[in-house]
């Protein structure tokens, strides 16, 4: 079995690469959305509210 990476054709070895970085970037959203925990709802949406409604 051929484990050396210098044995391994440059297509697999780009593909292996691209893997783990798209991997490290889902990991890492992961836990920054357990850090921030879900959205509260303390927004205030009557900016945008009032500004459909408001009379013309």
């Amino acid at each position: 079995m051929k484990t050396n990476p210098a044995s391994w054709p440059r297509g697999r070895l780009i593909a292996v690469i691209a893997a783990g970085f798209v991997l490290l970037l889902l990991v890492g959203v992961g836990v920054y959305g357990l850090i921030t925990g879900p959205p509260t709802a303390k927004r205030s949406f009557s900016r945008s509210g009032s500004d459909r409604h408001r009379p013309g």
